[in-house]
């Protein structure tokens, strides 16, 4: 039965118009679309140049798909072409030549999806080797129809890798959420760009209801969840403290009435709840603060656009309520800012007030043999 199918494909494409070549008619349309854009020598591809050729490889991809072609078979196909990038050989490559004009291979993404479901992935050189774009495109398997299609950000500007996507259930009246983290195409850095989007699609509509640039650390691995109307990504940011550098992160939403809504914990730890929570938002800080912290927020953001900060204290404070006091010193001007946080779990962190001095009675934890009592999640 396998060796009559194979027959079948082979009889259906052996009928498509050939030129004299050998290439298909729309692998050759397709071929002199990108060599006029080599021609050219674009330095950055427009967004309306991004645009149509995209489109026109994914009508080929699509074709091939419906034709029940592998990735594997369309990928020897784009090489047989020329169409598919050889380079670089040399790192002066990688920055000094022009890659517009070629297109990169067709990959299967695992998603761990739902029966009847797939994903593909497919990229476009877009400047320099280091200047590529993905996009990631959802299918229905029976019968084959397009679900969604999602790039990093719209309209196309520069290029981005897809580092990491998952996709919901679909729910009647509300759709089917796609949560996708991107990277900026870079060849130097680990810190380069990241996005973190959310999209939801009902039916043949995407409406895109989250996206946020996020500093997120490449080398480490990044998951994303959906549970309901809820999405999670589990990341390493960035760190407050120049010499601790990294820590972990999580980012929450809920999505209601077609907005994302960020959920606790905004952290896992004491240390990356003060990162956060210093970033927050006007609107969001009272949700996580009492009336005492609110009033210094505005100040403390302001101060933080000027420089950077260390970890420098950390006490537990009975009363009625307990209480973790963690104190920075400001890198610039040397001085202190003691935040006091209630909460005995990540998801119950809550800001009580920010002062320039420690609380006195609280009881002071060691911080000589490392920032577990800031870094780590709250156990009490």
């Amino acid at each position: 039965m396998l060796f009559r199918w194979s027959q079948l494909i082979l009889a259906v494409v052996s009928l498509a118009p050939c030129y004299a070549d050998g290439l298909q008619a729309d692998t050759a349309q397709l071929a002199g679309h990108l060599k006029l854009l080599r021609a050219h020598r674009i330095v950055q591809m427009p967004a309306g140049e991004f645009d149509s050729t995209q489109r026109r490889f994914l009508t080929w991809i699509e074709s091939r798909i419906g034709k029940g072609f592998t990735v594997q078979q369309m990928n020897a196909e784009l090489a047989s072409a020329q169409l598919l990038s050889d380079g670089p050989h040399t790192v002066d490559d990688m920055f000094d030549k022009d890659y517009v004009g070629f297109v990169g291979e067709v990959e299967d993404v695992d998603l761990h999806l739902e029966r009847g479901l797939f994903a593909i992935k497919f990229g476009i050189h877009t400047g320099s080797y280091c200047n590529f774009d993905e996009t990631l495109v959802l299918y229905a398997r029976d019968p084959m129809r397009r679900l969604a299609k999602i790039n990093a950000a719209q309209p196309h500007r520069h290029g981005h890798h897809l580092r990491e996507a998952a996709v919901g259930k679909d729910v009647p009246n509300r759709g089917r959420l796609i949560a996708s983290a991107w990277v900026a195409s870079n060849c130097t850095s680990n810190w380069n760009g990241n996005i973190f989007r959310i999209d939801r699609q009902r039916g043949q509509i995407l409406e895109s209801v989250f996206h946020k640039g996020v500093d997120s650390y490449l080398d480490d691995r990044l998951r994303i969840s959906t549970e309901g109307d809820t999405v999670t990504f589990h990341y390493t940011s960035s760190d407050g403290d120049a010499s601790v550098l990294i820590r972990e992160a999580i980012a929450r939403y809920r999505i209601r009435h077609g907005r994302a809504v960020r959920q606790a914990p905004l952290a896992p730890s004491f240390g990356g709840f003060i990162d956060e929570w210093l970033v927050l938002g006007e609107n969001d800080v009272p949700r996580w603060s009492a009336r005492a912290a609110i009033a210094q927020h505005r100040a403390l953001v302001a101060r933080l656009k000027k420089g950077s900060f260390s970890w420098k204290y950390a006490a537990d404070c009975a009363g009625a309520v307990l209480a973790r006091e963690i104190g920075i010193r400001w890198d610039d001007s040397g001085r202190i800012t003691v935040f006091r946080i209630s909460g005995s779990s990540a998801a119950e962190l809550r800001m009580l007030s920010v002062s320039d001095s420690f609380t006195p009675g609280c009881r002071e934890i060691d911080l000589s043999s490392g920032l577990d009592s800031i870094l780590a999640e709250p156990a009490r």
